[in-house]
């Protein structure tokens, strides 16, 4: 599996003896890859290892999220913070990915007009 393709989730969940496991799983070209740990600090060592190299699909569990700065056809743009560094601001854009695939459908057919 190569990293680069991958989409990380952190969760986690309690067995069968009321314990908390932290995990986080992998995925890429339709498989998924399941890893759980004892501690919350053994998961967020793993994640922030493998954060340069994969991308995160929660980003609400890495930022804050304050005021909408700007909105337009695709996107939403939203203040935001890091969650361990309050002090520095970032601009977040959303963009609405069933907007974007409808209009790549809309000049797909117009150009096939």
């Amino acid at each position: 599996m190569h990293l680069r393709n991958c989409r990380l989730l952190k969760h986690y969940f309690k067995d069968t003896e009321s314990k908390y496991l932290y995990g986080f799983i992998l995925m890429a070209k339709g498989r998924v890859y399941n890893f759980y740990v004892e501690s919350l600090d053994e998961r967020e060592s793993w994640v922030n290892a493998l954060r340069l190299s994969v991308v995160q699909l929660n980003p609400k569990s890495e930022y804050r999220f304050g005021e909408e700065l700007g909105t337009g056809n695709f996107a939403k743009v939203h203040l935001c913070w890091k969650k361990n560094d309050l002090n520095t601001k970032y601009a977040f854009k959303m963009i609405k990915k069933k907007a974007v695939t409808k209009t790549k459908r809309d000049i797909v057919s117009s150009c096939q007009k």
